[in-house]
């Protein structure tokens, strides 16, 4: 039995002698291990620990304190972890896995786990650790189960507070999370946002590797998720984005599809007025977009466009007024396929670039107008 109470055992100079590599900071103000070796392997071993640490740091972010119990009987290994955050914010972790055998095999090994938050102000302390993003608080309990690294059960629901990221703030989230028995894709993963900012759902398989998912963001002003930011420098505009798809994560495979509706997204001080359509789809490395479309009065600027490992092509890009074509064109960039940037495939590449317009006269005076600006 080893223990220590009162103690000052500083984690920092610990990690500079030992672990120079890793950043951890803190002190550790209780230590008690005890371990009782019974005859037999390891696994048959009673053991029981706590740990208290204070201040416990990891570079610039630090928690208040941590307090870590570890325990092994005959009734299974426990893991409990409380981290007190700061004052108001804390978060809880338990683990409990049944008497492992003799040579357990990780795949073999079942698993429960538990995670509570209860932390109402958690954006006072990220942002006073600075954080890049702070998350206005964090709420609920999620539990799980699994053999070893396959999941066999999920159930819970976390309230997220507002995002913030400057200038932005995002509204708050419900995320839900549930086993349904039978199914393929049994875990689900489901998104509710304040005033139906996003909704959605993700289902994933028991390794967590297939998924299949839609998730929808709306938002009709944009200038309500940058409340900080002065009226005449905020973005403007509306935008709706729907997307859609399924794939292998381990296998880099991935299909899906994404629409993006904008609604004159632009600076607040821009008088131009005009409607986005955006239908776009992908499958492994190839992107299609089936339509690009801008909207002024009636003037439309419409695209098709395809992206593969070797070649960007435009086979559709049109200007028009009514039923009047002002422009009509194509492109074609041939892109080598050795690994690099896009302009160094696109410097690299043997073929050459296509490009070809067809027009008629366009009033530029009509074109200045329906932009908003002074005829030229």
């Amino acid at each position: 039995t080893l223990m220590m109470s009162n103690g000052q055992l500083d984690l920092e100079q610990v990690g500079k002698d030992w672990f120079p590599n890793i950043l951890v900071s803190g002190v550790a103000k209780e230590m008690r291990i005890s371990v009782e070796a019974l005859k037999g392997a390891w696994n048959l071993w009673s053991l029981d620990s706590h740990v208290s640490i204070t201040d416990l740091g990891y570079g610039s972010i630090v928690a208040q304190a941590l307090d870590l119990e570890l325990g092994q009987s005959s009734e299974g290994v426990n893991v409990h972890a409380k981290v007190a955050i700061d004052v108001d914010n804390r978060l809880a972790l338990e683990i409990s896995m049944p008497p492992l055998d003799k040579k357990p095999t990780l795949s073999e090994v079942p698993w429960d786990l538990r995670v509570e938050a209860v932390a109402p102000t958690l954006a006072m302390w990220m942002r006073r650790v600075e954080l890049p993003v702070s998350v206005e608080s964090l709420s609920g309990v999620l539990t799980s189960a699994g053999l070893g690294t396959t999941l066999t059960e999920i159930d819970g629901e976390l309230q997220v507070g507002s995002l913030s990221k400057e200038p932005w703030q995002i509204p708050a989230l419900t995320v839900k999370a549930n086993t349904l028995a039978g199914e393929a894709l049994g875990h689900r993963v489901s998104f509710q946002g304040a005033d139906d900012f996003v909704t959605g759902a993700l289902r994933f398989d028991s390794s967590l590797a297939a998924y299949q998912g839609q998730i929808t963001i709306e938002c009709e002003s944009l200038a309500r998720l940058q409340p900080e930011t002065k009226e005449t420098e905020q973005l403007r505009g509306g935008v709706k984005v729907v997307w859609n798809g399924r794939g292998e994560i381990r296998e880099a495979n991935h299909e899906g599809s994404v629409s993006v509706r904008g609604n004159n997204v632009g600076p607040a001080t821009s008088e131009l007025l005009y409607q986005t359509n955006l239908e776009a789809s992908y499958a492994g490395r190839e992107i299609e977009v089936q339509t690009f479309e801008v909207v002024m009065e009636d003037l439309r600027v419409v695209a098709e466009a395809k992206l593969t490992e070797e070649l960007i092509s435009v086979p559709t890009l049109r200007l028009q007024k009514g039923e009047e074509v002002w422009l009509n064109g194509r492109i074609r960039v041939p892109l080598a396929s050795e690994v690099g940037s896009m302009l160094d495939r696109f410097l690299s590449a043997e073929a050459p670039l296509d490009i070809e317009f067809q027009s008629v006269a366009i009033p530029l005076v009509e074109l200045a107008r329906l932009a908003g600006k002074e005829s030229p």
